[in-house]
């Protein structure tokens, strides 16, 4: 199932309260092993990170792009997993183009 900001279910917005009560209940279990948004981007390796603009976790891309060592492409309109629907969309195909030339450029040295 592909969940968007705009198509969750009843039962993903039932687990998504749940997880929210979850850490707020414990905001120590926001950490580094948690969440890379808040462990230091400086000792990850290259990322490239593809993401659409109609999924729950476009925010926290865009987050992670910030710290300029993570390379985010936004994708008009596109869910969450989109580039495995090559074939589908022409986005996806995009995409795959995007992560060829960065591993390429990646595994050159």
């Amino acid at each position: 199932m592909t969940v968007t900001r705009h198509g969750m279910t009843a039962a993903d917005r039932a687990a998504m309260t749940s997880l929210r009560a979850a850490l707020a209940a414990n905001p120590i279990a926001i950490t580094r092993a948690s969440s890379p948004l808040y462990g230091p981007t400086r000792e990850t390796p290259p990322i490239q990170v593809h993401v659409g603009t109609a999924e729950i976790l476009l925010d926290d891309s865009l987050r992670l792009g910030a710290s300029g060592r993570i390379d985010v492409h936004a994708w008009e309109g596109m869910t969450h997993g989109f580039p495995s629907s090559i074939g589908i969309f022409e986005a996806a195909r995009s995409a795959h183009d995007l992560i060829a030339a960065f591993l390429r450029t990646q595994f050159a040295t």
